[in-house]
Formats: structure tokens, sequence, C-alpha cells
């Protein structure tokens, strides 16, 4: 992100920055932020709080295995084979994007980010915004982005929001 913003700003110093990340995008864009005050605005998606304990959910979900298996293959991963699931910790470096503008966005029904890691991370952004999109109803699949009807899938329009206070 900052190596694109680098390259970017050489073509036109004009320019700024705005990023929105999905997921692991979500924790490179607030990473990026934290450390590079050109990026004015964030805006996230289903984005966790540190690794380390949506691992054994993410593996499942795109590997098929069931959890049980998956917690000491993630075990094995971090302690014998050295990867370093604990480095992944956006939590510990926001702080450093205030007075910036942040929108946190999570779904209550993501399977692999619990609401919880965007709260966590809202209670360590002061100022930041937080909107919790409802679960999709099973009777209108294209529901999937609703709050109370004011979110939908296919327009990028919401007009219930909520801040979030610690």
């Amino acid at each position: 992100m900052i190596g694109a913003m680098n390259y970017l700003t050489q073509r036109s110093a004009a320019l700024r920055y705005g990023a929105v990340g999905f997921s692991m995008g979500g924790e490179t864009v607030l990473y990026a932020a934290a450390r590079d005050r050109r990026l004015e605005a964030v805006v996230t998606t289903d984005t966790f709080a540190e690794a380390r304990t949506t691992a054994p959910s993410f593996v499942s979900a795109s590997t098929g295995l069931p959890r049980l298996l998956v917690v000491p293959l993630l075990w094995s991963a971090e302690h014998l084979h050295g990867v370093p699931l604990a480095r992944g910790r956006a939590i510990d470096v926001v702080s450093a994007i205030p007075p910036r503008p942040v929108l946190l966005v999570q779904n209550e029904a993501d399977p692999i980010v619990p609401v919880e890691h965007c709260r966590r991370l809202a209670a360590a952004i002061p100022g930041s915004e937080v909107w919790i999109t409802a679960a999709p109803q099973p009777t209108t699949p294209s529901a999937s982005h609703r709050d109370d009807g004011a979110c939908t899938r296919n327009r990028t329009s919401c007009t219930r929001r909520s801040t979030w206070t610690a």
C-alpha cells in the first residue's frame, strides 16, 4: 500500500489517498494508515483485530477441514514450522490513525471474523465509525448487506449509521 502511494506520488505529488480493505486487506490498510499519514481516510470490512484467533475459522472455511483438525494443524504451523500467526495484530497499531476518519463495517454473520473484533478495533480508534450489518435473511439472498433495510448489496448508500463508543 505504501509502495503504491510512493509510486503514484512520483507521478503526481498533488494526489490524495484513501483506502478500502476487506478482511486481511482491511488489516493491511490499517497498518498502512498507522505508518503513513498520506492515507487520509480508511474503510474496512470484516477485518480482524488480531489474526491468531481468526486463523482456525479462516483455515476451516477455506479448506473445508473441520475445526477439530485445524487447531492442531495451526499449532504445528506456528510452533514447529515458525509461521508467525501472532504478527497480525492491527489492534496494536491503530491508535496511530486518528484524527483521520475510519469506518469499520462488519457483518454480524461473518463466519470468520466475529463482530467483537470490529468493536475492539473501534475502541482502539477514537472517533471511528462502526456499521454492523445484519445477517442475511434466508429468504432474500441478495440482502447479505442489510441494516434495517437501509443497506443492500447492490446499492452503495446506507442511511443508518452508528458510532461505537467504548
